[in-house]
């Protein structure tokens, strides 16, 4: 119990004494402070999962640095890869909402749209409801969070599952 009561304390000092020069670190790859200081709760959320197997006699400078560069530069995947698979259907119906010119371009946008609800209805309903309130109210991961009583982080994690599903589903 007293070992157990040293590693968390070791581990606030720790939190205390880096947070913010990770918060800046996080800053300059990911350029958003809800997600910066996400990427800093889960490297200290890790750091703790794994304190039985760590070195505290050793510095951990450069094992926060690397783990929130890490957990960065795997935010900003996600990011890339929901740009890349809803980016093309977000910029047709853009284009089909702006220049309705033919019935086609209606029935391509209706038959897109029908075919991402019928993805929807399949999935189990929080992931469902969150990925609409992102996308069709245009809510924030923040005020999804709170409305819904969930992390931000957990948004951000159904939203990107629900992005997986609809690009294997809508690409076959």
């Amino acid at each position: 119990m007293d070992t157990e009561h040293n590693i968390k304390s070791i581990v606030e000092q720790l939190f205390t004494s880096f947070y913010n020069v990770l918060f800046i670190h996080c800053q300059k790859y990911v350029r958003n402070e809800e997600v910066s200081r996400d990427i800093i709760q889960d490297v200290f959320e890790k750091m703790w999962r794994d304190r039985h197997n760590l070195d505290f006699s050793k510095p951990f400078n450069s094992y926060l640095f690397d783990l929130s560069f890490n957990k960065s530069v795997d935010h900003l995947r996600r990011l890339k890869l929901e740009k890349k698979i809803l980016g093309g259907y977000d910029q047709y119906i853009e284009y089909g909402e702006n220049n309705r010119n033919t019935i086609l371009d209606d029935l391509i946008a209706d038959s897109i749209q029908s075919q991402v609800d019928r993805v929807l209805e399949q999935l189990p309903a929080i992931n469902a409801d969150v990925f609409r309130k992102s996308r069709y109210d245009g809510m924030s991961n923040k005020e999804i969070a709170k409305a819904l009583n969930l992390s931000p982080r957990t948004v951000e994690t159904y939203i990107h599952r629900v992005l997986i599903i609809l690009k294997k589903r809508l690409l076959q």
